[in-house]
């Protein structure tokens, strides 16, 4: 009987191991489930994989946040996402950080991405969502990249002043004169945890400032 009592104990003791190491590894989507459960968002993270790759429950502690995000998606395609899965949720502010991925493309335009963050924006407006624009990201010693980055996040910031919204340049926080700094990426072009860390940083200080 000790026997079996101790083999009981010690498969117990297992099963709370994993379930312990399962909700360590998961609990950025754990979290985010219970906030769509109770459909209560506060924060909407929107984007493409600069955005997707973030734990943004743990960048953001204390604050109900959904990420959104899509790896390789354009803005075209980005501001059709965001009609299908941000406006339902009725979030208080979607931060909004899209465009990166229409510079290599062979039907690229300024004036198509620009229109698409203005639909976006406009939408969310409409639907009694703050929007939030966030400047696009330099990447590491690619010079052309970063000079289309640049005379982008110059439009955005036009733009959201055209519409009496915030623009977060995050940008400026990132860069050195190479580009995007190598201590914060992990390829050249996407962030490291340093990087998100210092992204997290200033939406924090964005909210903290719309508090007061």
């Amino acid at each position: 009987m000790k026997i079996v009592f101790w083999i009981s104990i010690a498969i117990n003791l297992l099963f709370l191991v994993l379930i312990f190491s399962y909700y360590l590894r998961n609990k950025d989507q754990i979290k985010q489930k219970v906030t769509l459960a109770r459909g209560n968002p506060e924060i909407i993270m929107f984007g493409d994989s600069h955005t997707a790759n973030a734990k943004w429950t743990e960048l953001l502690p204390g604050k109900k946040v959904i990420t959104i995000g899509f790896n390789g998606y354009n803005s075209d395609q980005l501001r059709n996402m965001l009609m299908l899965k941000v406006l339902p949720l009725k979030p208080e502010i979607c931060f909004i950080q899209a465009g990166g991925n229409d510079i290599n493309s062979r039907c690229f335009g300024k004036g198509i991405l620009i229109s698409n963050i203005q639909t976006m924006t406009d939408s969310l407006i409409k639907n009694n969502i703050r929007p939030v624009i966030q400047s696009l990201f330099n990447r590491t010693n690619s010079l052309e990249y970063n000079q289309q980055v640049d005379s982008i996040n110059v439009l955005l910031r036009e733009l959201a002043l055209k519409k009496n919204i915030a623009f977060l340049d995050i940008n400026s926080r990132l860069i050195d004169k190479d580009g995007l700094k190598n201590e914060l990426t992990i390829d050249n072009i996407h962030l490291n945890q340093k990087g998100y860390t210092i992204w997290s940083e200033i939406l924090e200080e964005y909210l903290v400032a719309g508090q007061k």
